[in-house]
Formats: C-alpha cells, structure tokens, sequence
C-alpha cells in the first residue's frame, strides 16, 4: 500500500511516498563470530545501510559486538524538512549542563530509543558549539559550522545553531523529557548563548525536541542573529548523508525570529534482517612452569574454551620438551558455534643443572655411600635421595650409611630445574675370611705408618696387596713377598682406608684409621 505524507507550502502540497515498494540486500549472514572477516552487502536499488557494525555497504561483526542486531536498508531521502510549522516553545525547566568554550558534555540519557538514520540510540551529547550528537564523541566542532555531508569529524549529529558559539557567557542549557510513552520527547534549551568569547548581548535561543515513535526533530529558534558561517542540518553517523536548511549550510544566515524547522523520516522503502553475532571465548594460555628447563618438559594448557590446538609441536595437557625459548600460541574453540580466539605464552628457559655422583661400596654392613658434586646450577639447591621415598626434597647432597644397592636423586636448583642420576652401591661382605690368608695391622689407629703381618708365609706368588679411600681409589697396589709389609701412607689424608689382600680365591678386607 502506498501511504501519502502531505506537507503545506503557501496553499501548495508536497507529497513524500512512505514504504511503497519493496527492497532487499544480499550478503549478510544469519550467525556470525564476532572475529569473523566483514561482510559486503549487495542493495536491491541505490539506498544506505544502518545498524550496529555498519559502515557504508559493510556489516562488521567486530564493531557490532555480541548479541542479535537488526540491520536496516533504507532507499529514499531519509528525511524531509518542514518549516511551514508554528514556532513555540515546551515549557519546563530540566537538569541543566554546564559547559565551557569548545567543550562536548558527557552522555546525556534521551528517556526513549530514539531511531536516527536507522539506528537506535538512548543516549546524546551537547556540543557548545550549538550541536547535539549521538557519536559518544568529544569532538566540539570549533570554530564554525562545518559544511554537511563531510567525513571528517564531528558527525551523527544534529546542528541547531552550528557556530563558534560561548555558553560561559551566561547562557542556559538544559534537557528534560516529558510526556508518557510511545509519545514522549526529549526537550533540550540552548537559551541566550552569545559567540566566542563575549559575554554582552545573548544572540541564539533556541529549544530542540526529539519525538518518540515518529522520531521526528523539531528545532524552535525564538532568535538568532549573527550567526556566520553557521549550519542547521542533519548528517548521518558517517558524514556520508546530510540536509541542511537551504541557505543555513556552512554559511551567513538571516536575523531568525520564531523560526521552526522540522527533520521528518521519509522512507519510499526498507528492508531489515536479523543477524545473531556470537561471543568469542575468553582464551588463556597456561604454562606449568616459566622459565622452562632446558631437557626437560613443561605442560601447556589452554582454557575458556572446549577444545584447543597448539602450534610448535605442542599437545594440550601433555608434557612438552623443552628445547629452547619462543612463543607459542593456541587457539580455542568453542564447539557449541565453533567460534574461536587465540592467546600465547612467551616461554623463557633457563639451563638445567648438572652433577656427577661416585658411589662407595660397603665393606662391613651399611657402610656404603655415594658422593655428589654439583657442576652447574642456581642455589639453593634441595636434594632428594630414594633411600627413603621420593618426594621430600630434604635430604643431603651426600648419601651414606647405606647397603648395597641402586640409589636414584633428584637435586633440584633455584630456578626450578632439576636434574636425576642414579648410582649402585656395591657390596665386599663375606670376602674376608679366606683359607691361608690371615692378617693384623700393627698399630691401629695409626699416624700414617703401620705395618701389616702374615700369620703365615706367603706361598702364592700372585697375592697382592691392595690399600684404597672411602671412595674406592686405590692409592697403593704392590706384590706380596714376605711375612711382614712396612707401609707409609703420611702424605694422605687422615680418615678410614681399606687393607685388601688379593689371592686366586678371594679378597680379605680390614680397616684401618689414619688419625
């Protein structure tokens, strides 16, 4: 159906079509990610777009945000202006704002959604420069009234009085809404503001009101005079459409007395779409442990999301070894929409610790041992042997007093890093008493100087004498040719070494302490 709008001019009528014919666009999804790549829309005729994420012909799921949106394709003027109406002003009084020379308020509430251009907002801002704006923008617009349609910012704005205005010359801004919903307005007074920067006679008052439902503006100027160059007018929220009053774009105005102006919505057709835009989800990038040891393994993990994929070799949740530093980033999707996000873990490594172990074998019962030195690695160090469970971290570098057997430690440094090696203890018991072969030490404890005496003669010419350390070095080795041995071991060190006599047959063992 066609619908008429018919506006007098002197006696003569002017008709605007509304929503007569239909239209349609192309190219919008019905689901998106909001990181999905933008989509280009294809219009049935040569009309404008408007809705959240829209900029020119492109929906952007990025700027739209989460949520379902309606997207809007509006062929036809957008909007009329009417000046035949009668000027008066709403009386009230509402909370006023106070503005400096070239300044922009914070976001004022409007009381309704209110659709400008095809997009719905519930919040504004007041130039003092004579403009209001939806763009949450503190753009002022100085020095004068901008010549619309133009990109450059300000824009998504309603010029009233567009010039170098100067409210802290003791003007009276103020905003209120009256009447009861759907037919409620916003009412803003920009009353008695003179330019820039004088504070004599007032030279603009003017009241706008935005209607709910109609989304019609009115703008009521009681005067105005001196305004050049200044702009009434209207311009879309990328300063790509506009209308301006004839001869009030960007130039000199006549003295105004009672004048009204309307911005009525003429649409000759639209089309909408919905479109629901999923959130992304919230993707962290976890590392057990940072900085990594060099050899050895840390575990990524991701979370927030359902499942994750890793780059450099990485598996989720399973240990990775670490070969050297580097960025490793994971993706998480989330598989109820298969939307996906990304984080990294900037990885630092540090070296792992070194040591060398030499085991001491037992002779005589639980007298074994195994000595540990470190080679490399930041203090404090903590060491752990087996010997009586894994898992305490608070046992000593060294391990003695133990039998024979195979003895694992773990030493970890102060970055972390740990290092494991294991020894085997071996055993001498049961080797000492051998047919034939019977000896004492004379005297014992000794300085260092002692002999060793034969209960018998020696009649096996391969025996062999043997003296070692605690750590299993020998530091004498000589043939045994006679009942009675001299032996001068002064230039080692005080301690406990070991006496071993060599045969075909076995080993004899005895101690002797070096004092």
């Amino acid at each position: 159906m066609k619908k008429l709008l018919l506006i007098t001019f002197g006696g003569l009528f002017l008709t605007v079509n509304h929503i007569q014919a239909q239209c349609s666009f192309t190219g919008l999804n019905t689901i998106y990610c909001a990181n999905d790549v933008p989509s280009t829309l294809v219009p049935s005729g040569g009309g404008y777009f408007a809705g959240p994420g829209i900029t020119g012909n492109t929906f952007n799921p990025s700027l739209s945000g989460p949520g379902t949106h309606t997207i809007n394709y509006i062929e036809g003027s957008g909007y009329v202006i009417d000046q035949t109406g009668t000027y008066a002003l709403i009386p009230g009084t509402g909370t006023s704002v106070s503005l400096f020379d070239d300044e922009v308020s914070v976001l004022l509430p409007i009381g309704f959604s209110f659709s400008f251009f095809g997009n719905n907002y519930t919040n504004f801002q007041i130039s003092s420069n004579g403009f209001l704006t939806f763009n949450n923008d503190f753009t002022s617009g100085c020095c004068s009234g901008q010549l619309i349609p133009q990109t450059a910012t300000p824009n998504n704005l309603i010029a009233f009085s567009w010039d170098d205005m100067y409210p802290p010359g003791g003007a009276t801004i103020e905003y209120f809404t009256t009447g009861v919903a759907p037919n409620q307005k916003l009412v803003v007074n920009f009353f008695n503001v003179d330019f820039c920067c004088s504070m004599g006679t007032p030279m603009v008052k003017t009241q706008i009101v935005l209607s709910e439902t109609t989304n019609i503006i009115e703008v009521n100027t009681e005067y105005s005079n001196g305004v050049s160059p200044g702009t009434l007018g209207i311009e879309n929220i990328n300063g790509t459409i506009a209308l301006a009053v004839p001869g009030r774009n960007s130039s000199a105005w006549p003295s105004l007395t009672n004048d009204y102006v309307a911005f009525i919505p003429s649409v000759v057709c639209s089309s909408t779409q919905t479109v629901l835009v999923n959130p992304l989800p919230v993707v962290d990038a976890l590392v057990n442990l940072n900085p990594g040891c060099v050899g050895q393994t840390v575990t990524f993990t991701g979370s927030g999301a359902n499942a994750y994929s890793w780059d450099n070799g990485v598996i989720n949740g399973t240990p990775f070894t670490v070969v050297g530093p580097g960025i490793f980033t994971v993706i998480g999707t989330e598989l109820l929409n298969g939307c996906t996000n990304t984080d990294f873990v900037n990885l630092t490594t540090v070296l792992s610790p070194t040591i060398s172990i030499t085991p001491q074998n037992e002779m005589f019962g639980n007298d074994g041992g195994i000595s540990l030195t470190i080679l490399s690695g930041i203090v404090p160090f903590t060491f752990d042997w087996s010997n009586d469970g894994l898992g305490d971290n608070n046992d000593n570098n060294d391990l003695g007093n133990v039998p024979a057997g195979t003895y694992t430690v773990i030493m970890t440094d102060g970055n972390g890093c740990s290092v494991t090696a294991t020894a085997t203890v071996g055993s001498q018991l049961g080797l000492t008493d051998l047919s034939g072969v019977n000896f004492s030490i004379q005297p014992n404890p000794s300085s260092g100087i002692f002999q060793i005496i034969f209960a018998n003669e020696i009649t096996d010419l391969s025996t062999k004498l043997e003296i070692v350390n605690v750590l299993g070095q020998k530091i004498i080795t000589k043939k045994v040719e006679s009942k009675m041995i001299d032996i001068n071991i002064t230039e080692h060190e005080a301690g406990v070494y070991y006496i071993k006599i060599i045969t075909d047959k076995g080993i004899s063992i005895k101690p002797i302490i070096i004092k």
